[in-house]
């Protein structure tokens, strides 16, 4: 009996290392090599004839071992044991196209109802981190001079160079960046003469720094 055993068991084993080998995760001939361990323990112990202890203690010990050999793979891990170890592949599914909201380049030109008090850009150029846009600097009435603050934000890496002007032709003003800071400027309107009336500047900006 446990001759029977050890050379059954060695086929179950050698009939999953075929199939693992050859990527059959499920098929009969594992099954049939089970099924033929438990026919040969079968024919050897029916009727079961214990005439010695020791006759009982080879047939607990080989029907333990072929039970481990049959059931231990389903067990473990619900198939047959596999040399190798089975690849896990997720699967993501994409959103539709037409859940992605895609907004065309023309809708930042779009007029918005309201008073427009600035517009800025950032964008990389040449390997240089650029801003560009407009504000509009309110000038009270009487004052002859008038500030704007523009906001870097994310702030730029060090402190940019700062253009700025206007086309504005109303009165005489002189524009000019009266504090650069990485993180924004403050920008300055002199009058030659105190304002009759409050209107504003457009004033027109340009910052750079480098990468």
């Amino acid at each position: 009996m446990l001759a029977v055993t050890a050379v059954g068991a060695a086929l179950v084993l050698l009939v999953d290392g075929l199939a693992s080998v050859a990527a059959v995760r499920r098929g009969p001939w594992p099954l049939a090599a089970r099924a033929g361990l438990v026919l040969a323990l079968a024919a050897l112990a029916l009727p079961l004839r214990l005439t010695t202890p020791l006759d009982g203690v080879a047939f607990v010990a080989a029907a333990v071992f072929a039970g481990a050999v049959i059931g231990g793979p389903w067990i473990a891990s619900g198939r047959p044991r596999s040399g190798r170890p089975r690849p896990v592949i997720e699967h993501f599914e994409h959103p539709p196209a037409q859940a992605r909201e895609v907004v065309p380049a023309t809708a930042a030109a779009t007029p918005v109802p309201g008073h427009l008090l600035q517009r800025f850009e950032r964008y990389d150029s040449a390997g240089a981190d650029c801003l560009r846009g407009r504000i509009a600097v309110a000038v009270p009435q009487g004052a002859r001079t008038a500030h704007g603050h523009v906001g870097f934000c994310p702030p730029f890496a060090q402190t940019p160079t700062v253009e700025v002007t206007t086309e504005y032709d109303g009165v005489e003003a002189v524009v000019s960046a009266a504090e650069i800071l990485p993180w924004g400027v403050r920008i300055e309107c002199r009058l030659d003469e105190p304002a009759e009336e409050a209107f504003e500047i457009p004033v027109d900006l340009f910052a750079s720094a480098p990468v």
